[in-house]
C-alpha cells in the first residue's frame, strides 16, 4: 500500500505532507506528555519487528501478495502517540533508504498507514476492551477487530487519494482496493495476533520483580526479540515477488505509471546492490533496515523519556 511518486500528482502531495507533519508533531507532543510511556527498548523492538515482518510478502490470490501493515500491533503494544511515531519512522526509512513508497507521496503514506490506521486501531482497541470489561477475551477481540479494520481504513483512504490525485475514478478504485485488502486483512489478523501474543508475554510488568529477576527478565526479552528478528530476516529472501494489493489494482485498472525513485541507494528494493547473490543481498538489506529502525526509534525513545523527566523536574 506504499504509494510511489508517480501515482499521485497535484495538490494532494503537499496537502497530505502538511497534515502528516501536524499529526506527527502532535503525536510527539502527546508522547512527551504521556505518563504511560513504553521503555526505549520496547519502543525500538516493536518498531524493528514491524519493519522486519513487513518485508515478508505472502501470496494472497489471483497473483497478488500482501504483507503486515502493523498499525494495530503498534497501537496495542505502544499506544497511539508512540504507535504513530513508530509507524512514521518505519515508513520514512522504507521510502528514503529502500525506495518503497515515494518521497513526494511520503506524507500520504504516513497519513494512511501511520496516523489514521494507528489512531483507528487504538480507538477500537480501547473501546472494545472497555465494553468487554478488560477481559482476556476482550483484549484479543479488540486486536482482531483493529487488525482487520485498520487495513480496510488505510486502503479506503488510499483510494480517496488516488481518486483525487491519481487520475482514476472513485467508483473504480475504491471497491477494487478495499476488495483485495479485505483478503489481506485476514492475514493481518493472524500475524498480528501471533506477534502480540509473543511480545505481550515478553514485555510483562516488572514492578513486582526483584532486582535479580528484573535483570534475568531483561536478558530474556532481548534474546526473544533477537530471535523474532532473526527469523524474519532469514525468511525475507523468500518473500513473494507478486505485486502487492496497490500494484495489483493499479495494473487491473491501468493506472500504473512507471517512474524512477527520487534517488537510488545501495539498498533500493530491499537488496544490497554490491552483492549479486539474491539471498545474501536481501539478508544484508534486511539486517541493515532492522538495525537502522531499531537505533532510530531507540534514540527517539531516549530523547522523549529525557524530555519527560526534564519537564517533570520543573
Amino acid at each position: 500500500m506504499h504509494i510511489p511518486n508517480e501515482m499521485l500528482q497535484g495538490a494532494i502531495c503537499p496537502v497530505t505532507a502538511v497534515v502528516s507533519s501536524v499529526g506527527v508533531s502532535l503525536a510527539t507532543y502527546f508522547a512527551i506528555k504521556s505518563k504511560e510511556r513504553p521503555s526505549a527498548l520496547k519502543f525500538a523492538s516493536v518498531s524493528a519487528i514491524i519493519f522486519a515482518f513487513q518485508m515478508l510478502n505472502f501470496p494472497v490470490q489471483n497473483g497478488t501478495s500482501g504483507h503486515l501493515l502493523g498499525s494495530a500491533l503498534a497501537a496495542s503494544l505502544l499506544g497511539a502517540p508512540f504507535g504513530i511515531l513508530a509507524m512514521s519512522i518505519i515508513l520514512m526509512i522504507q521510502s528514503i533508504i529502500f525506495s518503497d513508497g515515494g518521497i513526494t507521496t511520503l506524507g500520504a503514506n504516513i497519513l494512511n498507514m501511520g496516523i489514521i490506521a494507528t489512531s483507528v486501531s487504538y480507538f477500537l482497541i480501547s473501546m472494545i476492551k472497555k465494553l468487554m470489561k478488560n477481559s482476556k477475551i476482550g483484549e484479543y477481540v479488540s486486536i482482531i477487530t483493529a487488525s482487520f479494520i485498520s487495513v480496510i481504513v488505510a486502503s479506503f483512504v488510499c483510494s480517496i487519494e488516488l481518486g483525487i490525485g491519481g487520475g482514476i475514478g472513485f467508483i473504480k478504485v475504491i471497491p477494487a482496493m478495499v476488495g483485495v485488502h479485505s483478503i489481506i486483512a485476514l492475514f493481518e489478523i493472524v500475524i498480528t495476533i501471533a506477534l502480540y501474543y509473543v511480545l505481550s508475554s515478553v514485555f510483562t510488568n516488572e514492578r513486582s520483580l526483584s532486582s535479580d529477576n528484573k535483570y534475568s527478565s531483561k536478558i530474556g526479552k532481548i534474546l526473544s526479540i533477537i530471535s523474532l528478528l532473526f527469523i524474519a530476516i532469514l525468511l525475507s529472501p523468500f518473500a513473494s515477488n507478486l505485486p502487492d494489493g496497490l500494484e495489483y489494482v493499479a495494473k487491473q485498472l491501468n493506472f500504473v505509471k512507471e517512474g524512477l525513485p527520487t534517488f537510488v541507494t545501495p539498498f533500493s528494493d530491499y537488496s544490497f546492490s554490491l552483492v549479486s547473490i539474491h539471498y545474501i543481498s536481501t539478508f544484508v538489506s534486511s539486517m541493515f533496515g532492522v538495525v537502522l529502525t531499531f537505533l532510530s526509534v531507540f534514540g527517539l525513545g531516549i530523547l522523549i523519556n529525557t524530555k519527560y523527566r526534564m519537564e517533570n523536574r520543573k
